[in-house]
């Protein structure tokens, strides 16, 4: 049993059961592309490179064939697991029945768990090959460094050539699965709404600091999480098109409630999942590296 539900007991004056300050739905499941992998303990997701037309030289020349590349990237998902028990004499000693706000405590812990996964996996170690036993790490080409300073103005610029300089399409020309997004904790907010320009109605025409948030700029949707990767100072967020990454589900969060006759008849709350992601496309990626002092 959960050994902290004591402190729900009736000594308390609480009528309900509130959860703590937390994350509780995932922000980056629905910018990832999903593919479905039931039964499946690896899959893999195909693509078709660059080809550039041949000039015709000839008159009634012979056809000159183009080998177009082919490549793969192989997703490999793993199950996640949740669960606790609540002894009947402890819901005899509440004011109120814990079940429900287990439930919600749960699945935020789940959702969070995916957000992390897609963000990993966006800078992350990718494979490819015929069987994916081939690893491929984010180019330094896609990255670009903290030079001491935070997000600021001549970051985003960066981040927007290398997309550009790739021809990575935009959302008007290739569709909603190259709509940008780029992903920063609340210490990159506060840097942007420092820069004038970022912070300015004259630039940005969602007028950021009417509500003290950033939610577009450059091109750029932004998702404000605490998920991301911070070593020492230096905190690595990401920006990517949803054609970038694919988030692999064996089957999405389910959950049972039980009474176990072998835990003396206790309710049992259990919540699992089973999900991995890669990145299939480097050039779709870019890493911006900030400094949180």
């Amino acid at each position: 049993m959960s050994v902290q539900i004591t402190t729900a007991f009736t000594k308390q004056y609480e009528a309900n059961c509130k959860l703590v300050a937390q994350q509780v739905d995932t922000r980056a499941k629905d910018k990832v592309m999903i593919k479905d992998m039931t039964g499946a303990a690896k899959s893999f997701v195909e693509y078709v490179g660059v080809v550039d037309p041949v000039q015709r030289t000839t008159r009634h020349g012979d056809t000159e064939y183009t080998e177009t590349p082919h490549s793969r990237r192989m997703i490999t998902t793993v199950p996640w697991d949740l669960a606790d028990l609540i002894d009947e004499p402890d819901k005899a000693q509440t004011l109120i029945d814990p079940l429900n706000a287990y439930h919600q405590a749960f699945r935020g812990g789940f959702n969070r768990k995916t957000d992390k996964i897609i963000l990993e996996a966006l800078r992350g170690t990718a494979y490819y090959g015929e069987e994916g036993a081939s690893s491929i790490a984010l180019p330094t080409a896609q990255k670009v460094v903290a030079s001491s300073k935070g997000m600021v103005l001549e970051k985003l610029i960066k981040a927007s050539e290398i997309l550009n300089l790739a021809d990575v399409p935009s959302e008007e020309e290739g569709g909603p699965n190259y709509q940008r997004w780029m992903a920063i904790s609340p210490k990159q907010v506060s840097d942007m709404l420092l820069e004038i320009e970022v912070g300015s109605a004259d630039y940005n025409l969602v007028k950021p600091l009417t509500e003290g948030k950033v939610t577009r700029f450059m091109g750029f949707n932004f998702v404000v999480t605490n998920q991301l990767v911070l070593a020492s100072t230096t905190r690595y967020c990401i920006a990517w098109v949803k054609a970038g990454i694919y988030l692999g589900v064996n089957y999405d969060i389910v959950s049972t409630v039980d009474r176990m006759p072998n835990k003396k008849n206790s309710t049992q709350i259990f919540m699992s999942m089973h999900l991995g992601a890669a990145r299939v496309e480097e050039k779709l990626v870019v890493e911006i590296a900030c400094i949180e002092a």
